[in-house]
């Protein structure tokens, strides 16, 4: 639901809880983190027609990263993401996987995963996205193209530019089509892309996405195509000192 909120939006949330995480096996090349956080949260908030929110939004998430050492180029890895939602009464189901994906790294030559992941649109979003709550709300949410979190993506990401550029980094995505669903989560075939440059604190990014709509969606009238152009910069005064 969109809101029009007036000048005083009050974020009133109490958060017990912050992110942490745990090595829990590490032995002859193979790894496994844990990680997780539980947030008590409530939300106050006033809209534009003077109706008052009063809102309960606690949650907690979990998940799991690993990686194996298969040549001394080669490494095989995965992250596994679920939340929980606090706020809701027992048997409701509102539980949900956020990430769930597979992949293969080969030293500079980078790296493919396939799965769960985020979309490689929102590489410019993230930027936006560190906020306690309403951070990186703008265009940026779940299963709506490759603008979030979504399913059925093929990642490839470079680092460093094949280690030959330092802080140049570029990614390729494709998405297969997923249309059984609501209408509001589908999506057809669609590809994206993204280039990132870090020196001395300042960020750069640009990303691009295009992907078929569709039929259903489609006869909203809005076209046959969802597209999206997304640029963003940062600076980050601990990160320059440190270099």
């Amino acid at each position: 639901m969109k809101r029009k909120v007036l000048a005083m939006l009050v974020p009133a949330l109490l958060v017990a809880g912050a992110a942490n995480a745990a090595e829990i096996y590490n032995k002859d090349g193979n790894k496994v983190d844990f990680y997780g956080k539980m947030v008590g949260e409530r939300i106050w908030s006033n809209t534009d027609d003077n109706n008052s929110e009063n809102e309960d939004t606690s949650y907690a998430r979990f998940g799991v990263k690993g990686e194996t050492q298969i040549t001394s180029e080669l490494t095989g890895f995965g992250q596994f993401e679920y939340n929980l939602d606090a706020s809701k009464p027992e048997g409701s189901n509102q539980e949900k996987t956020r990430l769930t994906f597979a992949g293969l790294k080969y030293n500079e030559l980078g790296s493919f995963d396939y799965g769960r992941n985020y979309g490689v649109a929102y590489d410019a979003a993230a930027y936006t996205d560190m906020l306690v709550e309403w951070g990186g709300d703008s265009w940026a949410s779940a299963d709506n193209f490759m603008n979030g979190r979504t399913n059925g993506v093929a990642t490839y990401r470079n680092s460093d530019f094949f280690g030959l550029v330092d802080g140049l980094n570029f990614a390729v995505q494709y998405q297969g089509k997923n249309s059984n669903r609501g209408v509001t989560k589908q999506n057809g075939d669609g590809y994206a892309l993204s280039v990132d440059y870090n020196i001395e604190g300042f960020g750069f990014v640009g990303a691009y996405s295009k992907s078929d709509r569709t039929n259903e969606q489609a006869g909203d009238g809005y076209g046959d195509n969802a597209e999206v152009w997304s640029l963003a910069a940062k600076y980050d005064a601990n990160n320059s000192m440190q270099q």
